[in-house]
């Protein structure tokens, strides 16, 4: 018997601590005291712009990664999160803007920038590109699958006609490769 006296308390005590919960949820939720206030991440974005306009990239992506932190719920950490991409492609490191860039999309997927994401991660990838076909083109494939995802998501985005250039100029490069490799290949006799 006591078992179930147990079992009875604990399921007593599990009830009432889901009673606290919604209760202290509702008066938190009709509080007139705001806990997400937009103006401070508005000020901490816009230090961020200003960071970024004087090409000090690293204040500012410390600057946007400040405001996501202590203002997660705000309109302004989506907006510091693409930022944060953006500020690695104008400082040029591209591995990074494509992983921000992805970052974005996986937290905002139907965010309203979410098809300037796409686009971006597929030009940072472009822009990892060698020169020359000889050396390993594995950053086309990426990119090919970022501008093909925005095309397939968003297909009437105002980055459809660049991206579907990007994605013939792209083939075209990969099948260079690939005529490359056949020729090292066919020169050599090594096609038995």
């Amino acid at each position: 018997m006591s078992a179930g006296k147990g079992l009875n308390k604990h399921h007593f005590l599990y009830t009432l601590g889901l009673v606290y919960l919604l209760a202290t949820s509702l008066l938190t939720g009709c509080s007139t005291v705001t806990i997400d206030n937009d103006s401070p991440a508005e000020e901490q974005y816009a230090e961020g712009e200003r960071l970024l306009s004087k090409d000090r990239y690293l204040e500012a992506v410390e600057r946007y990664r400040i405001l996501k932190s202590r203002y997660p719920y705000s309109k302004y950490a989506a907006l510091a999160t693409l930022r944060i991409g953006d500020t690695h492609f104008q400082e040029e490191a591209f591995l990074e803007s494509a992983s921000a860039y992805k970052i974005f999309r996986e937290l905002y997927p139907r965010h309203e920038k979410a098809p300037y994401a796409l686009y971006r991660t597929g030009e940072s990838f472009y822009n990892l590109l060698p020169s020359s076909e000889d050396r390993d083109l594995e950053p086309a494939q990426d990119a090919i699958y970022s501008y093909t995802q925005l095309l397939r998501e968003f297909p009437n985005s105002e980055f459809e006609e660049p991206a579907k250039k990007r994605v013939a100029e792209l083939r075209v490069r990969l099948a260079a490769k690939e005529e490359y490799v056949g020729n090292y290949y066919f020169k050599r006799e090594l096609y038995n």
